[in-house]
């Protein structure tokens, strides 16, 4: 895939490591009682989600390692977008998954399983490609740059656990270092249904019935004990530690010149779309960034 990209003429790549997530209780719950990653079988039995151990998650960094540094090599600039799929193979949504990124289930966290070693991985490529001469600067840049959202499409842990995001911004940064590349951090959020964790359980053929739904309340809050939104640490998130917000649409967002996004305005954010099309249709990714001009797509 990597070069595939750098074949059709790319200058940046999207990645999107998915691992998965086991559900406490009914399959419709929030509420998080582990994580795995899936098995592929070859013998056409059903794939298996195994438990995470120390060895899988630097076998986990050491693969995406080689990526990452396969990717500079071919002159890319990486997009990191990681996110959690349904382990049980149920098709519950993650944008409504409550998931606080340092609690551990049994045994590890989100950030030990997927964040932790993608930064160290983003760090290690980026020391490798240096060291061979093969990083590369996007226009408009002085310095190679990478981005590195901490999860994609799974908004109502931002809404919730807004000062448990934001905590991890400046360590990431230290963790990959910015020796080599400037490191932007973001957060992924789906293009509506921001604070819903309804969402788990609930799918529809239609964007719009789904928003309708939930914009009358016809689903009700959610099971179990939900905690409120976090106000206080979405200021704290949004006006002071990210660089970048990712969002996941159906179609291609609009973003008017102008715009602004508290008290910083367009000109501090960076707009990364993935834009998941029909399945006829190529998939396509946008970056919309205010260092050009506010609302004009650069790719």
């Amino acid at each position: 895939m990597v070069w595939r990209a750098a074949a059709a003429g790319s200058d940046r790549l999207n990645f999107v490591p998915t691992h998965h997530w086991l559900s406490v209780g009914d399959i419709g719950s929030n509420r998080i009682s582990g994580f795995c990653y899936m098995q592929h079988t070859s013998d056409g039995s059903p794939n298996r989600c195994s438990p995470w151990t120390d060895d899988v998650i630097s076998e986990f960094k050491h693969a995406m390692t080689l990526c990452f540094t396969e990717a500079l090599r071919q002159g890319l600039t990486l997009y990191v977008r990681p996110h959690l799929d349904d382990g049980t193979a149920n098709g519950a949504w993650r944008n409504g998954l409550l998931l606080r990124p340092q609690e551990k289930h049994s045994g590890y966290s989100y950030y030990d399983i997927m964040l932790a070693p993608l930064a160290d991985a983003v760090r290690d490529a980026l020391a490798a490609a240096a060291e061979e001469g093969k990083l590369r600067t996007l226009p408009g840049h002085q310095r190679p740059v990478v981005y590195f959202a901490t999860q994609g499409e799974m908004s109502a842990c931002i809404m919730r656990y807004a000062s448990d995001w934001a905590k991890l911004v400046q360590p990431l940064k230290t963790r990959i270092t910015t020796q080599h590349a400037d490191v932007k951090i973001g957060v992924g959020l789906n293009f509506n249904r921001l604070d819903d964790t309804t969402s788990v359980s609930k799918t529809y053929e239609s964007s719009r019935l789904s928003w309708m739904m939930w914009l009358m309340d016809a689903e009700g809050q959610g099971g179990g004990d939900v905690p409120p939104v976090d106000a206080a640490g979405l200021v704290e998130l949004f006006n002071n530690q990210l660089d970048f917000v990712s969002i996941n649409a159906s179609t291609t967002p609009s973003v008017s010149a102008g715009t602004t996004f508290g008290s910083r305005g367009c000109s501090r954010h960076v707009l990364f779309a993935h834009v998941c099309q029909h399945s006829a249709m190529p998939a396509a990714n946008h970056l919309y960034s205010s260092a050009e001009r506010c609302g004009q797509a650069e790719a």
